[in-house]
């Protein structure tokens, strides 16, 4: 009877745990540093500290060079197509490009996918997804997970406000809609 028991609530641990996951591409029992301070804006590591630079190439094949974009603020946005946080912002980071490319407003929007990492998809399979969905922001393929790595993605989605000087201003770790995307820019 002991062993049903604690079989019973090991399952039921265990259920918890699957339940409990979000977005954060990490074990649910895995702290991350700076926790809940950090988690909705800019933490004291990267707030003015200036953004890394990076060369990627986008899903139509044109590369970018973070530095190269000195002089605009940049929106850069690390997401998954596998991510249910990430699906619900998407369509505001399209939104928020498709303003900014009519307007003609010097404000660069980019977003980051890391293809094979588990459990995200390939190029072919991230650049179907934006297509199925109308997607038209540059998104990058960072292939080897550096720049995710550089940036300390942990939590889909990341977003990172750099300003005009290649400076992060903020670091939002949730999901962030429309007009306080705008507004977040328009500061930069």
């Amino acid at each position: 009877m002991r062993k049903k028991r604690a079989f019973a609530a090991f399952l039921l641990a265990g259920i918890l745990l699957i339940a409990s996951a979000d977005c954060t591409g990490r074990h649910p029992g895995q702290k991350e540093s700076g926790e809940a301070e950090a988690t909705r804006g800019a933490s004291a590591d990267t707030a003015g500290a200036f953004a890394a630079d990076f060369t990627l190439r986008d899903q139509y094949g044109t590369y970018h060079r973070l530095s190269d974009k000195r002089g605009k603020p940049v929106l850069l946005v690390f997401w998954a197509t596998w991510c249910p946080d990430c699906m619900e912002e998407l369509p505001d980071i399209e939104e928020l490009y498709r303003t900014y490319q009519r307007t003609g407003e010097d404000m660069i929007i980019l977003g980051v996918n890391t293809p094979h990492r588990e459990p995200e998809t390939d190029v072919d399979g991230i650049t179907a997804f934006m297509e199925k969905n109308n997607y038209t922001f540059p998104t990058l393929m960072d292939e080897d997970g550096r720049v995710f790595d550089a940036y300390q993605i942990r939590t889909y989605p990341t977003a990172y406000f750099i300003d005009s000087d290649g400076r992060i201003k903020d670091r939002v770790k949730d999901v962030i809609h429309l007009e306080e995307m705008k507004r977040r820019m328009q500061h930069g």
